[in-house]
């Protein structure tokens, strides 16, 4: 992943990579731009670019993508599917089904204070 200041910079940079065969740390390096290699779940991105994600291919490069204060060029290394007895898809799973089990309770039995009076809120 590049990390660039302006979409103009972005362009050029994926320009350099498709275009001139640069890797992507060539570039980085030559322009003095942040490259480092991330690893995340796809639910860990924002809604509007886990399509974008879903949709390429190992070794195809997105980009540029808005992020923070600049944008990114990223390459999709490998995707790898979840494994049910990997640690952290077992705490994940965990996380989701507490949050479910007390939200619904939260939901259940939240007061509201109407007038200056506690009631059950209305299922």
């Amino acid at each position: 992943m590049i990390e660039l200041e302006s979409l103009d910079a972005a362009r050029e940079a994926l320009f350099c990579v498709r275009e001139d065969g640069m890797s992507r740390e060539e570039v980085a390096t030559e322009v003095r731009y942040p490259y480092r290699r991330a690893d995340f779940l796809l639910e860990d991105l924002p809604v509007d670019a886990q399509q974008r994600f879903v949709s390429v291919s190992a070794g195809d490069i997105l980009g540029p993508l808005a992020r923070r204060n600049g944008f990114e060029l990223c390459r999709v290394i490998k995707k790898i599917e979840p494994q049910a007895d990997d640690p952290n898809v077992q705490s994940r799973i965990d996380q989701r089904l507490l949050e479910r089990h007390f939200s619904e309770l939260a939901r259940r039995h939240v007061q509201r204070r109407l007038g200056g009076v506690s009631t059950p809120a209305a299922e």
